[in-house]
Order: structure tokens, then sequence, then C-alpha cells
């Protein structure tokens, strides 16, 4: 064998191995790109379970129900191609079964100013609002929305957030009462009632918002009741000096 024929074998030795090298490359690249989608999969499903699970009750509506576990069923379907298990099946048929759940409607409690039980409640469900307006840009951004549902969704999340704005502005009314009285708590809760009242267009906070006007109007009455009997004190007082004044010694 001349030379010639010795460098074109090295030359084709070198580039099988060029080639063998591109190939092992090429599947490590492929593999690590599958499991780095199976993170982020992961990722996407554990976030939205958990908004499907935590979503502020008096909030959550059917379209909201659906469209959380139509996300998370499109997720598990492609998790379940990349990676065949017995536990991704078991998942995608948990979240199959999620679309018989119904939802009950949450009602007023009946004397409350307030539809959260206390402040931690309302801020907690004022989190997963703001959690999930990031999920309904995420999901546009990675084309699992359209732009018009994303708004849709959107324009209801930041209402409900102001809602619960209002509703801790109620606790702090509340606790201003506590401290310094209802005539310093009047001004707070009033302005509370009327921004309620601009977010109640559907009437679904007819109740909260008579409970609010009977409390605040309460407080009215109180205020009047003492400045009248303040008046009537500084009546009677001028009555005695008078008198005083009148007395001969």
């Amino acid at each position: 064998m001349g030379p010639t024929e010795v460098g074109l074998l090295i030359v084709a030795g070198v580039a099988i191995m060029a080639a063998f090298a591109y190939i092992a490359q090429s599947i490590e690249n492929a593999r690590r790109e599958r499991q780095l989608k199976l993170m982020e999969l992961r990722s996407e499903i554990r976030r939205a379970n958990h908004l499907l699970i935590s979503f502020p009750q008096l909030f959550l509506t059917t379209d909201i129900q659906q469209l959380l576990i139509r996300y998370l069923q499109h997720k598990c379907e492609v998790m379940l191609e990349l990676e065949e298990k017995p536990e991704n099946q078991a998942q995608l048929d948990k979240v199959k079964s999620m679309h018989k759940a119904s939802i009950e409607p949450v009602l007023h409690p009946e004397g409350s100013l307030t539809a959260f039980p206390d402040m931690g409640t309302a801020a907690q469900a004022q989190g997963l609002l703001l959690e999930f307006l990031k999920f309904l840009i995420n999901a546009e951004k990675k084309g699992d929305l359209s732009k018009s549902i994303r708004e849709s969704f959107e324009k209801r999340a930041r209402q409900a957030h102001l809602r619960i704005a209002c509703e801790l502005e109620i606790f702090e009314g509340l606790a201003i009462e506590s401290m310094n009285g209802g005539t310093a708590a009047l001004p707070k809760l009033r302005n509370c009632f009327f921004k309620l009242d601009s977010l109640n267009r559907d009437h679904s906070m007819d109740r909260q918002l008579y409970e609010l006007r009977t409390y605040v109007d309460t407080l009215v009455a109180e205020k009047a009741a003492e400045e009248q009997r303040r008046e009537e004190e500084r009546r009677i007082h001028r009555l005695e000096e008078e008198r005083y004044n009148n007395t001969s010694f």
C-alpha cells in the first residue's frame, strides 16, 4: 500500500471519527434539549396546578377553571409525548377528570363588610391574582393563548385585584374606627363604598354594598347623635354660666 492509499485511509478514518463525534454530540444535544423541555413543562404544570387549586374562590368562574384545565391538559399531553411513563399518563388522566368539576357560587357573608375574613386572606388572594396575570402574559408569549383571550381574562383579573384593594382599605377603616372612633373612619369607608359601587357592573357586590352602606349610615347617625349630645352639653353649660353671672352675692 502506497503513501497515497495510506493518506486516504487516514483521512477517511478522521472523517469517520468526526462523523461519529458529530452524531454523538447531536444525540447529547437532543437529550439535553429534551431534559430542558421536560423541566420547563414540569414547572409550567406545577404553576398552573397551583393556580387551579389555590385560585380565590370568590373570583373563580367556569371559564377561568376551564382555561387552566385545558392549559394543564395540553402541557401534560406534550409531557407524555416526550416521556411515556405511567406517572405522566396518570397525571394526564387526572387533569382530564377535572373537566367534570363544578363551581359553587360564593355568597357574601351576611353582616360582613368584607368578602374575606381577614387582611391576610385578602392579601394572599391579591398575590394569587398577580400570579395569574403573569401566567396569562407568559402563556401568550409562548403561543398557548391568543392576545384576545389574554386581554379578556386580564381585564377581569385586574378588576378583581381592584376589589381586593378596596377590601384591604375597608379593613384599614375598621382598624381606624377601633383606634380613633367611627367619625375618623367615615371618610375611608365612604370612599370604599363608592369604589366598590363603580366596580359593581354585574351586581355581584350588591349584598356587600348594602352591608357597607348600612354600616356607614350607622356611623353617620352615631356621629350626628354625638354632635347633638355635645351641642346640648354646650347649651347647658352656657345656661349655667349665664345663671351664675346673673346671680348676685
